[in-house]
């Protein structure tokens, strides 16, 4: 492997607060680590997409920063989302040398994907307010963010409001399994998906919610791997995944895993964890990919950044155009990734 060049800390400002059950989203800016591989004729660069602070999962920027600058291997299922980061500029870099976009090294053949808006915790009058903003821009799919204190009003509330987009919840396993009879109310009130409403550890309320429900039930943290899937689907506690190539360790991991749902017929969406317009171009490429079957979190950085050092996906009348360029994404600006940097190592 070609050393790094040199490992970023990021601060990008956040424009709109994306506020979920793990509460690992707050703040005015949204910390993000980048790694750069030079071999003298390409750059490759690589996105570490763990959030600002532990919650969602154990790994958070800062401490994504101090390991990729340690100059120490990488272990996949320890730090995933720093391993990540590494597979993705080693492949920015070969397919640069190739000049050959992401999508044409998968062999995507769709030009375009449905684009999914995420709407963060908070109140109903906002949440509806923002969900029809969603609807205005084009955006046929919404996902809330919910806990168990206000899910059904509220999604009752926005399906009032946008009759005709179709609604996902996300819990982050904030629920209970006594707190079971809030979903049911959800599935009554025509949420397609229910995302991670139990902790990731217990299967048996999962088990019992996939049975007894229309919406499909989605693992989100609680699959890190294809064996966490297979142990799940055996256990009658998978309806679908969430494949997010960060959580999982990296872009070829998340082939697999998106492999082994199409093998046994289980749903797939893909994940987002809130990327730059690196990560992003990465996510729209590979959401591309036939076998993914319920609309992912595909929307552009600027959702949610001010400023952003990487070019954005493109969104046309819902729908997301899957990246064509050389590489996973275009070059940064380097002026704005200079202006956002808060610590840099260089070799």
């Amino acid at each position: 492997m070609i050393p790094f060049s040199e490992v970023r800390l990021l601060s990008l400002p956040v424009s709109e607060h994306l506020g979920a059950a793990h509460g690992a989203t707050a703040g005015p800016a949204r910390e993000l680590v980048v790694v750069a591989l030079d071999d003298g004729d390409a750059v490759g660069w690589g996105e570490c997409s763990a959030l600002t602070t532990p919650g969602y999962s154990h790994e958070h920027a800062r401490a994504g920063y101090e390991l990729l600058t340690a100059g120490v291997p990488i272990d996949r299922e320890s730090y995933p989302m720093a391993a990540a980061a590494v597979e993705m500029a080693e492949l920015d870099l070969l397919l640069r040398r190739a000049d050959q976009s992401l999508a044409e090294h998968f062999g995507v053949e769709v030009e375009s994907v449905p684009a999914g808006a995420t709407l963060g915790i908070g109140p109903e009058s906002t949440t509806v307010e923002r969900a029809r903003a969603m609807a205005g821009a084009g955006y046929r799919r919404v996902k809330l963010k919910i806990d168990p204190a206000h899910a059904s009003s509220i999604v009752a509330a926005v399906r009032a409001a946008v009759p005709d987009v179709e609604i996902h919840v996300d819990a982050n396993g904030s629920f209970a399994p006594t707190e079971v009879s809030e979903l049911y109310t959800l599935d009554k009130l025509g949420v397609t998906v229910i995302e991670q409403p139990f902790p990731a550890d217990d299967t048996i309320a999962t088990a019992t919610l996939v049975s007894s429900v229309e919406a499909t039930v989605v693992a989100d943290e609680a699959v890190g791997s294809v064996a966490d899937a297979e142990r799940l689907l055996a256990e009658g506690a998978l309806g679908g995944v969430s494949i997010k190539p960060a959580r999982v360790g990296g872009l070829a991991a998340a082939l697999q895993l998106l492999d082994w749902c199409v093998e046994h017929g289980v749903d797939a969406l893909a994940g987002g964890m809130l990327e730059s317009g690196l990560g992003r171009h990465a996510l729209a490429a590979f959401a591309g990919l036939p076998g993914f079957t319920i609309a992912g979190d595909i929307s552009p950085s600027s959702r949610w950044f001010a400023a952003d050092p990487w070019p954005d996906i493109t969104m046309i009348d819902g729908r997301v155009l899957v990246p064509r360029a050389a590489g996973v994404a275009p070059a940064p600006d380097p002026e704005m990734l200079d202006r956002l940097t808060i610590a840099v190592t260089t070799r």
